[in-house]
């Protein structure tokens, strides 16, 4: 007791393996409930085969040890402030991998990216999307790969508005106008810097590359997210917002999900 009161549960060797490992749990106890629910017969089928049969395998903190040995040849350095997941087919030890890298290498006590829950669920909705649909992970379609992005940033989102508490804050900060900037429209928040809320300029063409490609999806997603809570919530006490936010979120998932299947 006198030990943990004066240390940061934060600063401890073992929080953010414990932080990552409940980030995974939520994202697919969410889908999980939500597949329940539209009650596709295939896609639980699905889910439940790789609860049952497989396993992902998470390094919270990636080294270059580890590194050189899942992918030899390649440069560890090129992966600071990232993460990734990760398909490994003919891996005896686990098909699916989550690794995430420090924030900086020159630190004698480096962050990881695993420290962020926005970069964590994005990285395991990557991993919900591979189970649901494998055919989309080998594809080099553009648009296809910027999906698998736009999915990676919509779990974030809809991750975050489960907790009561987000919820509430995220009334607080926009209040109710989804429209505006907030901790909830900022993807990656201070390791990517992607807002959500912003408005996409149709005339300018991003770049094929798959990160830029989908932040128009994402966006739109986002804007209609925004759109149909302001509807719902029209006439209706502030006191009642919350309640509102996690039904009209509920419906969007699902339907979202559904539509991906």
């Amino acid at each position: 007791g006198k030990l943990l009161s004066k240390k940061s549960v934060d600063g401890m060797s073992f929080f953010d393996a414990v932080s990552i490992f409940g980030t995974v749990w939520s994202i697919f106890d969410m889908y999980e409930k939500d597949l329940a629910f539209i009650g596709d017969q295939e896609a639980i089928r699905k889910f439940s085969t790789f609860r049952n049969t497989e396993k992902i395998r998470i390094f919270p903190h990636m080294n270059t040890e580890k590194f050189a040995e899942l992918y030899p040849g390649e440069e560890y350095g090129e992966y600071e402030r990232n993460a990734f997941y990760d398909y490994r087919q003919n891996d005896p030890q686990g098909k699916h991998v989550l690794a995430f890298f420090p924030v900086s290498l020159n630190g004698t006590q480096p962050q990881y990216t695993s420290q962020s829950f926005d970069i964590g669920a994005h990285e395991t909705g990557h991993a919900s999307l591979n189970i649901l649909r494998p055919d989309l992970w080998q594809s080099r379609n553009h648009e296809i790969r910027a999906f698998h992005e736009s999915y990676g940033d919509m779990t974030t989102l809809f991750t975050v508005l489960r907790f009561p508490e987000l919820r509430k804050k995220v009334l607080e900060k926009t209040e109710g106008n989804f429209h505006r900037s907030s901790f909830l429209s900022v993807i990656g928040e201070k390791i990517v810097g992607r807002d959500a809320s912003q408005c996409t300029t149709l005339s300018i063409l991003p770049s094929c590359e798959e990160h830029d490609l989908s932040e128009r999806l994402t966006r739109a997603l986002y804007g209609t997210l925004a759109d149909v809570f302001n509807i719902n919530r029209t006439d209706k006490n502030n006191s009642e917002w919350g309640g509102i936010l996690e039904n009209t979120v509920s419906q969007l998932r699902r339907l979202f999900l559904g539509t991906t299947i």
